[in-house]
């Protein structure tokens, strides 16, 4: 187990955990366990890209790997793509929840869902659940301003993690990068402990404005389609912005002010555009803050180890070249 690190980062590691725990409960839940997982779970098509992913990750690492043990630097695309894979990953993993039937699972585990908690959590802190009281808020112009603040969510981690990389900062990077997983296999394992469909899709929040006044633009059309049904507890949309910020001011000032307001607009708008209640909100501060917080020694315990492979791989390499010169030499 300890050599592990001598060819997997943590955050694949963390990845193959987090999917093998979602293919468990996915089997778990579709009786009997025997049953054709091909045709009971997975549809073909994200069965075939999954196993086409698998390779194409496993032959980016092995590559990789050999380009280090060897010295090389002109392998560089597969250095990047290493590097950036696991970000691609979470999305992957994300659409398991979904493709994977988890709101089932939630149900055979004999978990309730648990929008009334939030609603009364909502009633007990702030009179009534925030979307209720946004209501008077409403027209058609600051709906579509909290659409685009809603959709910038997925430009800040690209703007900071290609800056950053661009300017040689790896190791910010990867704290960042780190960071914006663990956010998201947090919240991953949360929907399925505490599922929360969120107050727009609830009888029991009564609206008496319509906020669509011209229905739903095409991008917030494709999140429905796309999102899994039990995503709102804590709120994503909340921890990771708002992490990103935490990260931008630590790093670069200037996009620390660049995000600033944004990332304000964009925690407000998941309340305003009724996908969550203030209580998810609230989460998400919380678990932004603990991640960002615990991080860093994360990547510094685990990359120690890594490195150390690494190192003694060098090492071993750099004694066996001087031994096969010696012996060059003795033969002349």
């Amino acid at each position: 187990m300890r050599n592990i690190f001598r060819y997997f980062r943590f955050e694949e590691i963390l990845a193959v955990v987090v999917f093998l725990i979602i293919m468990a409960l996915s089997v778990l839940g579709h009786k009997p366990l025997f049953e054709n997982i091909q045709q009971s779970v997975l549809s073909y098509s994200y069965m075939h890209f999954l196993l086409f992913f698998i390779v194409f990750y496993s032959l980016i690492i092995i590559i990789n790997k050999k380009n280090h043990k060897d010295g090389k630097s002109w392998l560089k695309l597969i250095d990047i793509l290493r590097d950036w894979l696991p970000v691609f990953v979470v999305i992957i993993i994300y659409e398991s929840l979904k493709h994977l039937h988890l709101d089932d699972i939630v149900m055979y585990l004999g978990i309730s869902q648990k929008d009334s908690l939030m609603l009364s959590t909502d009633n007990f802190l702030f009179g009534k659940t925030p979307s209720l009281w946004m209501e008077s808020l409403i027209s058609y112009p600051f709906t579509k301003i909290n659409e685009l603040a809603y959709d910038s969510y997925y430009f800040y981690l690209p703007i900071l993690a290609v800056f950053l990389y661009m300017k040689g900062k790896y190791k910010e990077f990867r704290v960042l990068s780190l960071t914006f997983i663990l956010i998201a296999y947090s919240g991953y394992i949360l929907y399925l402990l505490i599922p929360v469909a969120g107050p727009q899709f609830q009888n029991h929040v009564v609206y008496s404005t319509d906020l669509y006044i011209f229905g739903r633009n095409s991008v917030q059309k494709t999140i429905d389609l796309l999102r899994f049904d039990m995503d709102c507890f804590p709120s994503l949309h909340t921890a990771q912005p708002l992490a990103i910020l935490i990260l931008s001011y630590k790093y670069d000032r200037k996009i620390f002010y660049l995000f600033l307001v944004p990332v304000i607009l964009t925690i407000f708008s998941t309340m305003y555009l009724r996908y969550h209640y203030g209580v998810d909100v609230i989460a998400g501060i919380i678990l932004a803050i603990i991640i960002v917080k615990i991080t860093p020694k994360i990547f510094k315990f685990f990359e120690s180890k890594y490195d150390i492979q690494n190192d003694s791989e060098v090492e071993l390499q750099n004694q066996k070249n001087a031994y096969s010169s010696k012996k060059a030499v003795i033969k002349r």
